[in-house]
């Protein structure tokens, strides 16, 4: 997994974000964001810019000359920038016709965001962090929430430091959420998964999901897989509306990934250090219990009790 271009619009602090032209579906990955200024622009810094950039422009773009645009744009892309962001609506009616075809053919991803200029440093820490939420979830594969589950004897300061490298705290209000398979065996059988157990794939499959939506919203989250079952941690949700659009956009894409799955959903209330992690653990599997004697299955239990 990995952020590019394309998944810019689904940030919400790019909402406003419009494509100028180039191509974003099989853009470069995004490593980071480089920042500059219409003063910086015009002393000609492309040399500065790194492969895999995201290059935001600001400024007084009133300014912007058509040829220093198009080279700056030519000299980016030969350093392998992943796209060019600039901040004004203002200067789209500089960019003529020779900007356009330049972009086309060198298929360079080129975006313009009107903003308060006040808001472009905010805008920058969105998307960097997302950038870092990715990178954590790609090399964090052993989960340190797995061994808290087993309950294993962990040293306070290991788990201080495993929940830093995923930008969370121990000590703050963390709550478990659980995506369960219920009539796996009614599933059809998918030659996608033959190389490799069914049930392990569809749940990697939902662990992957679970990470790319919590991408996408800035979140930070562990998740560990158990039998039929993908368990996640995320901090404390304040906002309860916002929390069901994001187990609903988990929920739609899962079953977009594997057609014909049903899935149930089970959440424990907030709790802070490793023992509170084991007991809203508790919690959302008796969540579970009771939906199934019930009969009950998917998003339909209200959160407003364990948010």
């Amino acid at each position: 997994m990995a952020l590019f271009c394309c998944d810019l619009f689904k940030l919400q602090c790019l909402k406003d974000l419009k494509q100028i032209g180039g191509e974003i579906e099989n853009s470069r990955p995004i490593k980071w964001v480089y920042k500059l200024n219409y003063a910086q622009f015009i002393k000609d810094i492309s040399q500065n810019v790194q492969s895999g950039y995201l290059v935001m422009i600001s400024g007084k773009n009133k300014y912007f000359n058509i040829d220093r645009i198009s080279n700056f744009i030519k000299e980016i892309n030969n350093l392998e920038a992943a796209g060019l962001i600039i901040c004004s609506n203002k200067v789209v009616s500089y960019l003529t016709y020779e900007v356009i075809e330049i972009i086309k053919q060198l298929k360079f991803p080129l975006f313009y965001l009107y903003i308060d200029i006040n808001k472009e440093n905010k805008v920058v820490k969105e998307i960097c962090k997302a950038i870092i939420i990715d990178n954590i979830n790609k090399i964090s594969e052993k989960s340190i929430l797995k061994d808290i589950l087993d309950n294993k004897k962990l040293e306070i300061e290991f788990v201080e430091e495993k929940f830093q490298l995923f930008g969370m705290n121990i000590n703050n209000l963390n709550q478990i959420g659980i995506i369960t398979i219920e009539g796996f065996e009614d599933l059809g059988k998918e030659k996608d998964y033959k190389s490799k157990s069914k049930m392990d794939c569809i749940c990697n499959e939902i662990k992957n999901v679970i990470k790319n939506v919590c991408v996408i919203n800035t979140m930070s989250v562990i998740t560990t897989i158990k039998c039929n079952s993908v368990i996640f941690l995320i901090q404390k949700f304040n906002d309860i509306t916002k929390f069901e659009q994001i187990l609903f956009k988990i929920d739609v894409n899962i079953k977009e990934k594997v057609p014909g799955i049903i899935l149930n959903f089970g959440f424990g209330g907030a709790c802070s250090g490793i023992k509170g992690i084991n007991k809203s653990y508790y919690e959302a599997e008796q969540m579970l219990n009771i939906k199934r004697i019930d009969g009950v299955i998917g998003l339909t239990s209200p959160l407003k009790n364990i948010i």
